[in-house]
């Protein structure tokens, strides 16, 4: 699958309503952003939950070729959000990266998983 038709289905994913198409990669994912004291108690759903409005509202998805050697034959992008996060503002001074993966390419109920979440360095 080429790269706009990708993206175009992860943004489908994300604004379609349905909570089925955006979830955590698994448990341990969302376990390891329950305990990281650098999202200063957002939860995963918050977190899920406000990725999707962000992106209904107009925000940005960007696509990145997956570069990195763990990854690079699993995958040949991944996704990102930068999250503003306005009740933290000194502890998110660069907003909350949000990173996923296109998991289903199902034209009518394509599906997301997230895969990390951590402050924005920059």
């Amino acid at each position: 699958m080429d790269g706009p038709e990708e993206h175009a289905l992860v943004v489908k994913a994300l604004t379609c309503g349905l909570s089925n198409c955006v979830l955590w990669k698994d448990d341990r994912t969302s376990q390891r952003i329950r305990r990281d004291p650098a999202l200063r108690n957002l939860t995963p759903d918050g977190i899920k939950r406000a990725t999707i409005a962000f992106v209904k509202g107009g925000g940005q998805v960007k696509q990145v070729v997956e570069n990195r050697p763990e990854y690079k034959g699993q995958f040949d992008f991944y996704y990102k959000v930068i999250l503003p996060v306005e009740n933290f503002p000194d502890d998110f001074p660069n907003g909350l990266f949000i990173e996923m993966v296109l998991i289903d390419e199902d034209p009518d109920c394509p599906c997301v998983a997230l895969v990390n979440a951590h402050p924005q360095q920059r």
